[in-house]
């Protein structure tokens, strides 16, 4: 989901949240077939957003790079959701910064700005708001 696709994805309904709903053993099925969700839930939407804002300045062949940086400086902290990073405030902050020292020269900087976006509480500020979210303006464009 975090790549552009030239079809509109499918999703499964998980028994887990976060990145663990990405194991195929947490899909729910019914019958002989999954259980779909109709569209990625707000927060998700919110995710791919923070995603493709950071992104968008950057060529397409840096884009794996920067998300399997961005994966590492995450997974350092021992988190599987991102309310357990939050969680984690100032302790899990220290640990990305270490390990954002570690990354690849060229994506640092939009490796950093996402991890700033994240606990800064973008995502959080967005959810809370009654107002139009930026997603919401972004999907009309």
């Amino acid at each position: 989901m975090l790549f552009e696709h030239s079809v509109h994805p499918v999703v499964v309904k998980s028994v887990q949240k976060g990145v663990l709903q990405h194991n195929g053993f947490t899909w729910e099925v019914l019958g002989p077939s999954f259980e779909y969700a109709e569209e990625l839930s707000k927060k998700s939407k919110r995710f791919h957003f923070l995603f493709h804002d950071c992104l968008d300045g950057i060529a397409p062949e840096q884009h794996e790079m920067v998300i399997e940086d961005f994966f590492a400086v995450l997974t350092a902290t021992g988190a599987s959701m991102l309310s357990e990073i939050y969680e984690g405030g100032f302790k899990n902050l220290r640990v990305m910064i270490k390990q954002i020292e570690f990354l690849h020269p060229e994506t640092r900087e939009i490796v950093t700005e996402l991890i700033w976006n994240l606990m800064l509480g973008r995502v959080k500020l967005e959810e809370k708001q009654g107002e139009r979210t930026d997603i919401e303006k972004y999907q009309e464009n």
